[in-house]
């Protein structure tokens, strides 16, 4: 058994500065990998901001160039004719804190190869099926200018009564009509215009760094809290001990 002079080789301070190291690390780590979160939205801050400066090109030249997965947040142009047997309901998007859908609709370009989905924009949340004549496009030939966004991740085909609750635009694919993978158009212009102002485009959120460095922080002070707490601890111990021993 350790001596009085010898008290911080007991078992109990040994499980317990190990206890303080593994728990000073893990909360170290977080802090790390919060910094690592933030590098990576501001790298796709500034990927955003590059695409949205860039003037629009057609839809055909940007995937040629990019791919799908290059071709994200890069401003596009395409010419065709929606076609509204696809046409989908986006459940449960708000708008300026209005509750309501957006409406999905494909468009087969004039180029020809597969459709493009395309976000035509917000509605209020009592349209809510697909097909609606109170937000259908018009007919025949349109010009599109919009930006290319990534599909959401995790989402389903749709339902029976033509809803998703997510722009998944393999899942959305799968169920239906071929449609370019991985990416869909969100409106910004179009030509011949919406007959009545529904649906409303949608811009994109303005970009921030969210909430990683203030997370980062609170991760490296619960650190040097844990830390310190311990080192005053065993100062603490120590003095105690001195005035044991005889």
């Amino acid at each position: 058994m350790a001596s009085s002079r010898h008290w911080f080789l007991r078992p109990r301070w040994i499980v317990a500065t190990l206890l303080v190291i593994v728990v000073a690390g893990v909360c170290a780590r977080l802090g790390v990998w919060q910094l690592d979160r933030l590098e990576q939205r501001r790298a796709l801050n500034a990927r955003v901001e590059t695409g949205l400066r860039a003037p629009p090109a057609p839809l055909e030249e940007v995937l040629a160039s990019s791919g799908a997965a290059g071709a994200s947040f890069h401003r596009a142009t395409v010419t065709g004719s929606y076609d509204r047997s696809g046409e989908l309901i986006l459940f449960g998007r708000t708008l300026d804190g209005r509750p309501g859908n957006h409406v999905l609709t494909p468009l087969r370009p004039d180029t020809g190869g597969m459709s493009v989905l395309v976000d035509r924009g917000w509605v209020p949340i009592e349209i809510d099926r697909p097909e609606d004549e109170q937000v259908a496009p018009p007919q025949g030939e349109v010009s599109l200018t919009g930006i290319l966004v990534p599909s959401e991740e995790e989402g389903t085909g749709p339902d029976a009564n033509g809803t998703v609750g997510a722009i998944d635009v393999d899942a959305i694919s799968a169920s239906g009509a071929p449609l370019v993978p991985g990416i869909y158009l969100r409106l910004q212009e179009q030509l011949p215009p919406q007959p009545d102002v529904l649906p409303e485009p949608v811009p994109l959120p303005p970009p921030t760094e969210g909430p990683h460095l203030s997370y980062a922080v609170q991760w490296f002070i619960f650190a040097m809290i844990a830390v310190i707490g311990y080192a005053f601890l065993l100062r603490k111990t120590a003095r105690e001990e001195r005035t044991r021993v005889p």
